[in-house]
């Protein structure tokens, strides 16, 4: 993408999933001595993250923070959301075969959370009619649990396309913090600092209230409110060939790891 010039595909922008794994090896890079075993962690570790949760929590909480909380409940949400960000925002089971996750209510409450602010943020600025095309051209989010998007449900790949850089843009200006290539307006709470932090409340306390059972309402693999399976990878049968599901990873690709010692 030349400098200056926007993508066709407006997917593209400020946050992007390859930012999960870049950010990793540059700061290999930077250290110095990378290595096969130490990029391969890189890859294991960033297979694992939600882009949200490391890339547009640490602005979501600040607003949040930037006065002071005092209902019980909502108090309870950031704190757990605030723990597993600084955990590495991961998917991840608390052990191998235990079928649950860490931080699960604060997975639970990002998936609930994360339509309902991108609607209450972007919706009422934009108008109902350009709301609906925009949407209809880029999907809002595309959790690990989402059975739309190219590859549809169970098949690894995840936060391809959606508005995690619009609300990560627009979160920043209203913060008054640079943005390069800015939104034509703030429209989180119309700019105003105290409306998006309502917006933010209003949202978030709607979603930490949401069961695991509608967050996740189940499918021909999974029970409803069954977390990690939602997510999980579950292979298409190849004629008498299966294999169990297995714990997500945002691999929509076979990686490969190569190295080469010396020049020819």
């Amino acid at each position: 993408q030349a400098k200056d010039y926007s993508a066709a595909n407006f997917s593209l922008g400020a946050v992007h999933r390859g930012d999960l794994l870049d950010g990793r090896v540059k700061k290999l890079v930077e250290k110095g001595g990378v290595t096969r075993a130490s990029l391969t962690r890189a890859m294991a570790d960033a297979a694992v993250t939600d882009l949200r949760g490391e890339q547009v929590l640490p602005e979501l909480l600040k607003v949040l923070r930037s006065a002071p909380i005092s209902d019980p409940a909502l108090a309870r949400a950031v704190q757990q959301l605030e723990s597993w960000r600084a955990a590495g925002a991961q998917r991840k089971e608390t052990s191998a075969g235990s079928h649950t996750y860490a931080h699960t209510d604060a997975v639970r409450i990002m998936d609930a959370w994360w339509p309902l602010l991108v609607d209450a943020q972007f919706k009422p600025g934009l108008g109902d009619d350009l709301w609906d095309a925009l949407t209809a051209q880029l999907t809002v989010d595309e959790s690990p649990s989402a059975s739309h998007g190219p590859t549809g449900g169970h098949a690894g790949s995840a936060f391809q396309y959606g508005w995690w850089g619009n609300v990560d843009k627009d979160l920043r200006k209203v913060l008054g913090e640079p943005v390069e290539g800015a939104l034509g307006r703030a429209y989180c709470g119309d700019g105003a600092l105290d409306a998006c932090r309502g917006v933010l409340t209003d949202t978030l306390t709607r979603a930490a209230a949401k069961p695991a059972t509608e967050v996740y309402p189940g499918d021909d693999s999974c029970d409803a409110g069954d977390q990690w399976c939602a997510d999980a990878i579950v292979h298409r049968p190849l004629g008498g060939i299966k294999h169990r599901a297995i714990q997500w990873q945002n691999r929509p690709t076979y990686q490969q790891v190569v190295e080469f010692p010396a020049h020819r």
